[in-house]
């Protein structure tokens, strides 16, 4: 706090010298201090008021040439090679531009640093925010706002999730809500529900949590002027606390923090419901509760969003408004406009001086996916990239590819089981995939009512089926001490397990056989299955670092941190105690998987197993 303290008065100061300043974001991170560079930047040193007006050139510089291209710089980047192939953005930048967040506080004092720093714009996009978390909806945001009438807010949150408790709880909509109408000409808030819920009859019938089942609005998104925070994790108490999930703070970067502003403020808002106050009376359920307020949901077509931030220029004004219950074909169509906008709106010279300069190391490809309106962005590039590594021919003595993949939440679609397997063909390449999930016990729903209370154990029988269809193609356990010289295809599946804490992390990482640090990962809100595939709006991030680039061992280091508290499990059935044939194998892999269970703390009952396969494209 006493940092988030720090950033607050240099941020004032900084107001107080300049009607126009640029923005600097100072984060005190564990163990380490913030640095900047010049332009060719190798020189460190701590951020204050005074380096901060020495890097307006430098920061100014770098944003022009991290315009977006389809293609750029590093031939070899994997991520400018799926922007090329899927006509997507391509966003150069600096390893120093990056900072990977360690922990839930870090993301939670993170975030406070960006609220306290906006100057002209904030963007929130989250899954919810926590109904109690009214000390940063009215101390830390309020505060913001009062000290900056210029500064403008846009709030984008789930319709369902945000309301589950009804018109006469406590709500994140409520809290919002009192926001709003305290501040109504600097906040616009909406709330996004699925285009499979938009049916006034399937909300009537559906109860909220139920509904939530048919998609949900997950993108975690966290802008201020011209850095964010791209996450898995949402707004609440938890998520600060004892959550773990990944967290990349991108500072200083103008042009994709234009792009993340025009999805949200300018395509988003245009198809969710605006969050209005209702005028209180004295019988009112939160009559007096100035942290609370009623609230209804109006359907405007981004109107109130376009008026908030004068956007002159605004997809809204070029088109005929949604129509509310009839908006998906509007979406998608906006959301394609605006990845092929940004993926040519790069000037040829804007190229070739990103080329000479050398400082971009990274580069970053937004991959949105929404699979209710036909959007397939990371479905699309999960093809291209696992195709490619996990086919790579390679050479004698090269080493092996490793695939890291974690989730909370492992419900992998058939298709991308088929492309983790290649199930459809055996691959030339030496292989290491390591799958990391939640164990029971850290997953966020163990010890829940009735239904979600038997999510856990749901996902455990998702693990096992997967690892039967990887012995079915093949795939073998690794032998303690086995290294290269073992079978050519390894899985390795483990459990994330920290007492008194649970698990949300997500993503990839990738690292070719000739490097020892990860080269490319995704992070953000995906979960790599079902419903993220199908379901729900997903933003992440696809990161591709150059074989030289400081951005590799931070990823290794990040990977590295989350497998420590991770425990293998047994999943290869021929292995040392193997279940064997006949029914006296079967027998014995049985007593096997219950003695797991028990250690586990969860019971397949035969309803878990039912629902388990009649709900998970749900999962």
């Amino acid at each position: 706090m006493a940092a988030v303290r720090s950033i607050a008065r240099t941020a004032t100061r900084r107001r107080q010298q300049t009607a126009a300043p640029s923005f600097e974001l100072l984060v005190a991170l564990p163990a380490a201090r913030v640095c900047s560079s010049t332009r060719h930047g190798q020189q460190a040193r701590t951020l204050t008021t005074t380096t901060a007006r020495a890097r307006t050139a430098a920061t100014a510089t770098r944003a022009l040439s991290a315009s977006a291209s389809p293609a750029h710089a590093h031939a070899s980047s994997a991520a400018a090679q799926v922007a090329s192939q899927l006509g997507l953005p391509c966003f150069p930048a600096h390893s120093d531009q990056l900072h990977l967040l360690p922990s839930p506080s870090a993301f939670h004092d993170a975030l406070l640093a960006l609220i306290a720093s906006a100057q002209s714009r904030l963007v929130l996009s989250s899954l919810y925010i926590g109904p109690t978390e009214a000390e940063l909806i009215h101390t830390h945001l309020r505060a913001a706002l009062s000290r900056n009438p210029q500064l403008r807010c846009t709030l984008l949150l789930d319709a369902l999730r945000s309301t589950r408790e009804g018109f006469a709880r406590p709500s994140a909509a409520s809290l919002v809500a009192a926001l709003v109408r305290d501040f109504p000409e600097q906040v616009d808030a909406r709330l996004h529900l699925t285009p499979r819920a938009t049916s006034a009859l399937v909300r009537k019938l559906l109860p909220k949590r139920f509904g939530e089942g048919l998609g949900l609005q997950h993108m975690k998104l966290y802008l201020a002027d011209d850095s964010l925070i791209i996450s898995g994790a949402n707004l609440s108490r938890d998520y600060f606390t004892n959550r773990q999930d990944r967290y990349m703070l991108i500072r200083d970067h103008q042009p994709l923090g234009d792009y993340m502003h025009d999805l949200v403020v300018q395509r988003f808002a245009r198809h969710a419901y605006r969050l209005d106050a209702v005028h209180e009376s004295s019988s009112s359920q939160f009559s007096g509760d100035e942290r609370n307020a009623e609230y209804r949901l109006t359907w405007d077509g981004g109107e109130r969003s376009e008026q908030l931030w004068r956007a002159s220029t605004a997809a809204g004004k070029q088109k005929a408004r949604p129509v509310e219950y009839s908006w998906g074909s509007s979406l998608s169509d906006d959301l394609r406009a605006l990845t092929s906008a940004w993926a040519q709106s790069a000037s040829p010279h804007r190229r070739e001086d990103a080329e000479r300069d050398g400082a971009a190391d990274v580069e970053l490809v937004p991959l949105l996916q929404l699979g209710t309106v036909g959007l397939s962005q990371e479905t699309d590039a999960l093809q291209l990239l696992l195709s490619q590594h996990l086919n790579a021919k390679q050479r004698e003595g090269d080493g092996r590819t490793t695939i890291d993949l974690t989730t909370g939440y492992f419900s992998p679609s058939a298709s991308l089981v088929r492309l983790l397997l290649r199930q459809n063909g055996e691959s030339r390449s030496s292989l290491l995939l390591r799958i990391l999930t939640a164990a029971p016990r850290a997953n966020g729903f163990f010890g829940s009512s009735f239904p979600s209370g038997l999510l856990p154990a749901a996902y455990v029988l998702l693990e096992r089926a997967f690892a039967k269809k990887a012995q079915t193609a093949g795939w073998r356990e690794s032998a303690p001490g086995e290294k290269d010289g073992g079978p050519r295809r390894v899985l390795e599946m483990r459990r994330w397990e920290k007492p008194g804490w649970t698990y949300h992390a997500k993503g990839i990482w990738i690292t070719p056989p000739s490097s020892s640090h990860p080269q490319i990962t995704l992070l953000g809100s995906s979960n790599y299955g079902r419903r993220s595939s199908n379901l729900d709006a997903e933003c992440t991030l696809l990161i591709s670092a150059s074989p030289s680039s400081a951005f590799t061992a931070k990823l290794a280091a990040e990977r590295d941190a989350l497998l420590q508290d991770a425990r293998a499990w047994e999943w290869d059935e021929s292995r040392g105690g193997g279940a064997g044939e006949g029914v006296a194998g079967t027998r014995r892999q049985r007593e096997r998987e219950r003695q797991e269970e028990a250690a586990l703390g969860i019971q397949l009952d035969p309803l878990v197993r039912v629902l388990t396969w009649l709900l998970k494209g749900l999962l």
